[in-house]
């Protein structure tokens, strides 16, 4: 059982601050990208699906981990427990601007690309053309994730809630209750898995896409570096072990390669002429307000873009049915 310190942690809470800065700042830069392009256009479902369940993991962790300190704050001053407390506030932020990027991407979301025609004239025994308008699969993979998002916190909220108030640790050690111990240390693999795998799908959508989209590269530059302070920090604090730090150490690591990749589409958009979103722009970058451009944008078929190719056909394709371009480092080394 952990004893209420009354010394604030410098070191601890000045990571706390400067982690918390570009927090604010990253997702900051994520948030009004796909506000001010109103798309969300290029995120995969499964992406925000398995980081927000990775994000939950690791808060509910830390929070059970560090519930002694939480309840140090009625012996302490008010300071002392701000700062102590600095690792619970820094994942709870975390885990707050993450699910905002998730409600953002369903805000934003297409909306010519939430509902597909689908042809149903032999059902009607006619030769009277009959189409209805069904969600389409990728709309329906994110309504489904959204779902599977709550969910997951609500029930992992519930027995994280049930674990602490019925277990209590031995005077005698300074361990948690073994099924604390064991909890943690399943939110702790989990977490870490999550961060992992959550990466694979979008590493995925972005190269098939061909464009960086809406992710926004200034935000993964912020995580990289703060995803090794993250570590640092939490690994410092009292009452945590490596179930507490290991999904920022993970998805540090698979971030560096999304930002690798989006630099790389960054160049390949410029020597096309096209912005994150494949439509052709203006010498000042602006894109062109043409409204064919704007449907070639989303309605690209499975060529692939090189440069010799018109501007105009240097659009995206649908993230729709699979119609993503193949192989798009054609673009630089010329057609397949």
């Amino acid at each position: 059982m952990s004893t209420c310190s009354s010394e604030p942690e410098i070191f601890t809470t000045v990571l706390t601050v400067g982690l918390t800065s570009m927090l604010l700042l990253s997702f900051g830069s994520q948030h009004y990208k796909i506000i001010s392009t109103n798309l969300s256009l290029g995120f995969s479902p499964w992406f925000l699906l398995l980081g927000a369940v990775s994000s939950t993991g690791t808060l509910l962790d830390i929070w059970m981990l560090q519930w002694d300190i939480v309840k140090c704050c009625k012996q302490v001053s008010a300071g002392v427990c701000i700062t102590s407390l600095g690792g619970v506030f820094q994942v709870s932020l975390q885990w707050l601007l993450f699910n905002i990027t998730f409600v953002l991407f369903l805000i934003y979301y297409p909306s010519d690309m939430k509902y597909v025609k689908v042809d149903d004239s032999e059902a009607h025994g006619d030769l009277i053309v009959h189409s209805t308008l069904v969600k389409s699969l990728d709309w329906r993979h994110s309504i489904l994730c959204a779902w599977l998002t709550v969910a997951h916190f609500i029930v992992s909220l519930i027995y994280t809630a049930y674990l602490i108030t019925t277990s209590h640790a031995s005077p005698e050690t300074t361990s948690p209750p073994p099924q604390i111990a064991a909890w943690a240390a399943f939110l702790g693999i989990s977490s870490a898995g999550a961060a992992i795998l959550q990466y694979l799908p979008q590493l995925w959508r972005t190269w098939s896409f061909g464009f960086v989209g809406a992710i926004s590269i200034a935000m993964y530059c912020f995580q990289v570096p703060a995803a090794a302070v993250m570590v640092v920090s939490i690994a410092l604090r009292e009452g945590t072990d490596w179930t507490s730090w290991a999904m920022y150490a993970a998805s540090g690591t698979m971030a560096s390669v999304l930002l690798l990749m989006c630099f790389a589409w960054k160049v390949r958009q410029a020597r096309l002429g096209v912005d994150d979103f494949g439509r052709p722009v203006t010498k000042a970058g602006d894109p062109i307000e043409d409204d064919d451009a704007a449907d070639v944008a989303f309605e690209r078929s499975a060529d692939v873009v090189d440069e010799q190719t018109p501007l105009l056909d240097a659009a995206p394709a649908s993230e729709e049915g699979g119609h993503a371009q193949k192989g798009p480092l054609a673009g630089w080394w010329g057609k397949k």
